[in-house]
C-alpha cells in the first residue's frame, strides 16, 4: 500500500500533490499539518484539512494524519482527530504517529477503532499492534521490513513469545541504526544491500557519514538480518 506525502505549507501544493497522488492509484496521502504557522489552535488545524479534503473533491481521497509534533511543532490532539473523524466518516482513514508516546498510541486506537492506527517506529510496532492497531511505517523499515514482518505474522498468529522476541531484536536493528544520522545510514546500509552505489547521494542538507563511522556502522548492523 503506497501513502506518499503531500503535506505542504501551502494548502494549495497539498491539494495538488494529493490529486496527483490519487490520480497515480496510490491507497490514501499522508498529510501534514501546515506548520510554518504556529499557535493556530484546533479551529485553524480544522480548517485546513477541511478545505484540503473539500478542494479535492474526490470520493477515493483517505487522508492519513502525520502527527510528528518534535519536527512541525503542532499538536494533533484527540479532540480534533475526533472532529475531523466525525465530519468526514471514510475520508479521514487513518494516522501515521511518530511522536514516539506509547500511550498516545493505545488511546488512539481504544478511542477510534476504526481509525488506521500506523506507530512512527518499529519499536512500538508490536505494542501497537496488541492495542489493535495496524502497524508502522518508518524510515527504518526500508531496511528491517524482513524482521519487522515476522513480528506482524507471529502477533497475528498469535505466538506471543516468539512476537515478543523478534520484537527485541527489531528494535536492537533500529536503535544501532539510529545511533547514527538516519537517512545517511540508510543510504550505506542499501548501497552495500544492492550493490548500487547510486545509494550513497544525498541531497542537501544532509551530509554523508565519515569512514570511521561508516566502518561502525556496518561492523553494528548485520547485513544478513536486513531487508
Amino acid at each position: 500500500m503506497l501513502l506518499p506525502g503531500t503535506g505542504s505549507c501551502a494548502l494549495t501544493d497539498t491539494v495538488l500533490l494529493s490529486r496527483a497522488a490519487l490520480g497515480a492509484g496510490t491507497a490514501g496521502v499522508l498529510v501534514l499539518p501546515p506548520f510554518y504557522y504556529k499557535g493556530v489552535g484546533d479551529d485553524g488545524l480544522f480548517r485546513f484539512f477541511a478545505e484540503v479534503i473539500e478542494r479535492i473533491g474526490d470520493d477515493r481521497l483517505r487522508l492519513y494524519l502525520y502527527h510528528i509534533p518534535q519536527v512541525t511543532g503542532i499538536q494533533l490532539g484527540l479532540p480534533l482527530i475526533s472532529r475531523l473523524i466525525d465530519a468526514y466518516p471514510g475520508t479521514m482513514a487513518g494516522t501515521k504517529d511518530s511522536s514516539g508516546d506509547a500511550k498516545r498510541i493505545e488511546t488512539l486506537c481504544r478511542e477510534f477503532p476504526d481509525f488506521s492506527v500506523l506507530a512512527g517506529t518499529e519499536t512500538l510496532l508490536l505494542e501497537t499492534l496488541r492495542n489493535g492497531g495496524n502497524g508502522c511505517i518508518s524510515a527504518t523499515v526500508n531496511v528491517t521490513s524482513r524482521l519487522a514482518r515476522q513480528v506482524y505474522d507471529a502477533h497475528a498468529a498469535g505466538r506471543d513469545d516468539e512476537a515478543q522476541a523478534l520484537q527485541q531484536r527489531l528494535s536492537a536493528l533500529r536503535a544501532s541504526i539510529e545511533t547514527y544520522p538516519v537517512i545517511p545510514a540508510l543510504k550505506i546500509l542499501m548501497a552495500e544491500l544492492t550493490g548500487d552505489e547510486e545509494w550513497r547521494n544525498l541531497r542537501p542538507p544532509l551530509s554523508g557519514l565519515d569512514d570511521e563511522q561508516e566502518k561502525e556502522l556496518l561492523a553494528e548492523v548485520p547485513l544478513a538480518e536486513l531487508l
